[in-house]
């Protein structure tokens, strides 16, 4: 089951909840050195960077190509943690992206 993760913002106890429950669950870092984060999964992403200190980009949602929608600073070879709460065509074309960049580096 998807939860509602771009309506965590007007839930603080459930937003502090998820992202301990996610920092227990991946770790406070160390296997990734970004974020990227779908526009759907926002309140979460930004929530999860603060917790563990870990640099955020996210995407805008505006249907762009990848490289044009993201916001952040957002270079090639950093493992990257992909936030997202559906697995659409956004969500793949951000996967895309990280994958392509890390191809890039090999």
């Amino acid at each position: 089951m998807l939860s509602k993760l771009d309506m965590l913002a007007s839930y603080p106890d459930a937003l502090r909840t998820l992202t301990d429950a996610a920092i227990a669950r991946i770790g406070s870092s160390g296997r990734y050195d970004r974020m990227l984060c779908t526009t759907d999964a926002l309140p979460f992403g930004v929530a999860l960077a603060l917790a563990t200190n870990t640099p955020l980009v996210y995407s805008r949602g505006r249907g762009e190509v990848p490289a044009d929608d993201l916001v952040g600073a957002c270079d090639i070879g950093h493992p990257t943690l992909l936030i997202a709460n559906t697995s659409g065509k956004e969500t793949l074309q951000l996967a895309c992206l990280l994958y392509t960049s890390d191809a890039a580096d090999e």
